[in-house]
């Protein structure tokens, strides 16, 4: 993963699907465009594009890894921080500054933490973005891929 310079905005809030969506960025889908919440098909595995197999069973076979985020909001807003992942199931973003955010999965479940309004909020990890990437092995069947395009330095 490569690591990115980033910018933070004191006043930039981001939004809770924002933050959920966030791990598909992390999974590489910066490198594949992913459609969350579609039935597995085991007739749509062969559509799966191989580019996009060979992505998703490279980042299957990584296991831990942490890192550096930037995240785009809305309007331009940059925020960032690092996380950790461990698969399957747990991730952890803490974010940088006073974002006073962090987003944190156990392997059941997902809290967004805000300090600054001493709020949390918990959802089932099988019913966020994050389960694709936090599974045990990504699984882009059922029409999840929508498109890849390869160039010389960059796969969309």
């Amino acid at each position: 993963m490569k690591n990115s310079s980033f910018a933070t905005t004191s006043d930039f809030a981001p939004t809770r699907r924002q933050l959920l969506g966030l791990g598909l960025v992390l999974a590489g889908a910066a490198a594949i465009n992913v459609v969350p919440g579609v039935q597995l098909l085991a007739s749509a595995q062969a559509a799966v594009p191989p580019t996009a197999q060979k992505i998703a069973d490279h980042f299957s076979s990584v296991k831990s890894m942490t890192g550096e985020f930037v995240q785009f909001g809305p309007k331009g807003e940059q925020t960032g921080g690092k996380f950790f992942l461990e698969r399957p199931g747990k991730i952890r973003f803490n974010y940088d500054g006073t974002s006073n955010f962090r987003v944190i999965s156990d392997g059941k479940s997902v809290v967004i933490l805000n300090k600054r309004l001493k709020t949390s909020d918990l959802y089932p990890l099988s019913k966020t973005p994050l389960k694709l990437l936090l599974d045990t092995k990504i699984d882009l069947s059922g029409g999840r891929v929508k498109s890849v395009k390869e160039e010389n330095d960059v796969t969309t």
